[in-house]
């Protein structure tokens, strides 16, 4: 699948939030934070990160949210890589 193919399945949901539908909606579907300008930064390496991620053993949601700075990303506990991905684990 093509960058442009992933990027045309995002769909937009507000101002500054969209989802990302996982391999034919048999998985709950990728939260995406950032207005359209934010979002088509993100590449096919990025996107496909954030769909294996999702369909990891034991994910049951995640959200794609880039808090840059910079070029860098930002999280509570310090640098993350540009295209960072949260999901919470069904594990406990």
């Amino acid at each position: 699948m093509s960058t442009n193919d992933l990027q045309a399945s995002i769909i937009p949901t507000g101002e500054a939030t969209a989802m990302l539908p996982v391999r034919g909606g048999r998985f709950k579907p990728i939260t995406v934070i950032g207005t359209e300008a934010i979002r088509a930064t993100f590449d096919q390496l990025c996107l496909e990160q954030a769909i294996n991620s999702r369909t990891a053993p034991g994910v049951a949601e995640l959200v794609l949210n880039p808090h840059l700075i910079g070029e860098r990303s930002v999280s509570e506990g310090g640098l993350e890589p540009p295209c960072p991905v949260k999901g919470t684990s069904t594990s406990s």
